[in-house]
């Protein structure tokens, strides 16, 4: 019997001796996951700042685009008032149309700090022959700088639709 008590008390022993090696390999393997965790959170938050930062990147280009088409128009626009080629009598009208794209293109910035603001679009009914007009007098200057002609034919039979003018008309001028 006391034979068998001391074996009992041995694989007491190292039963005990393995269980603390258990539980020491258990807190290093915790601890390891806790870092680990925390070098992940970190990377996690970088790689959301990097799609943030990209986000942005196409944002400003988008807007840079857009701000670039009515102020190219005004550009050409202007560019006839200082031809000394150009009749007194079509000044004006130049003129006119050069106030009208820098007026689109605060609208645009106007538009754009209300959509950093969150504040909402203004809807409206839009007779699609006047928008095809508008759009017309946009992209008409553009293209005949460039020695193209821009013609709009317009079958839209006295139909509407429900939007923001002034998105829409900007985002297909971009185009």
């Amino acid at each position: 019997l006391p034979a068998d008590c001391e074996q009992l008390q041995h694989a007491f022993a190292i039963f005990s001796h393995a269980s603390e090696q258990l539980s020491g390999a258990y807190q290093e393997l915790q601890e390891r996951v806790a870092q680990l965790t925390r070098e992940l959170a970190l990377a996690n938050d970088e790689l959301r700042r990097q799609q943030r930062l990209a986000v942005m990147g196409e944002m400003a280009a988008r807007l840079a685009h857009q701000l670039r088409t009515p102020l190219s128009t005004a550009l050409l626009y202007t560019a006839h008032l200082a031809n000394p080629a150009v009749a007194g009598d079509e000044c004006p009208g130049f003129a006119e149309k050069a106030l009208e794209r820098l007026r689109h293109l605060e609208h645009l910035i106007r538009d754009m700090l209300l959509f950093v603001k969150g504040e909402t679009a203004e809807w409206e009914t839009i007779v699609m022959s006047s928008l095809l007009a508008e759009l017309q007098r946009v992209i008409e200057p553009q293209m005949s700088r460039r020695n193209l002609r821009f013609t709009v034919h317009d079958n839209s039979a006295g139909a509407s639709l429900m939007a923001d003018r002034k998105a829409l008309s900007g985002a297909v001028a971009c185009l």
